[in-house]
């Protein structure tokens, strides 16, 4: 699953909200574990998710459920190859809802590193796209964000 949330200042057009995951040594959407294989009522759930991580009220954002596309590649926690389902969403977020904090272009919350890119940004790392080639390529070219 990935989440996307633009950047609502426009500081820099197009940026997109990434985190640095640990585990995958890279930069990633936000991304959670689906409780149902239907995207669109796991809109609640997802905005749940989003919520409780970037501690942001549900009432401050609104969710859109965009597609699901599959996707099989190496996992580097897994050590294999695997097949993922990925569902797209869209996370609207109010900009009153930010702290001054979440308005720079890096930010932390719990200990988790959070930035704000742009496409060309995240293209530009060479692990990521490595890594997340496939959900990079979707975003661009199938979202209608980037």
């Amino acid at each position: 699953l990935s989440s996307a949330a633009s950047d609502v200042y426009k500081r820099q057009p197009n940026r997109l909200l990434v985190y640095e995951d640990g585990r995958w040594g890279c930069k990633l959407f936000l991304n959670y574990y689906m409780q149902s294989e239907n995207g669109e009522a796991e809109k609640f759930n997802q905005l749940e998710s989003v919520s409780n991580y970037l501690k942001i009220s549900k009432s401050d954002m609104v969710i859109d459920y965009l597609f699901m596309k599959e996707s099989t590649k190496y996992s580097p926690t897994a050590h294999k190859d695997k097949i993922y389902d990925f569902y797209y969403y869209y996370v609207k977020i109010r900009k009153e809802a930010f702290s001054d904090e979440m308005r720079q272009s890096t930010f932390n919350i719990d200990g988790r590193r959070f930035r704000w890119m742009s496409m060309d940004e995240l293209w530009s790392d060479r692990v990521t796209v490595e890594r997340n080639s496939d959900v990079l390529r979707v975003v661009k070219n199938d979202t209608g964000l980037a």
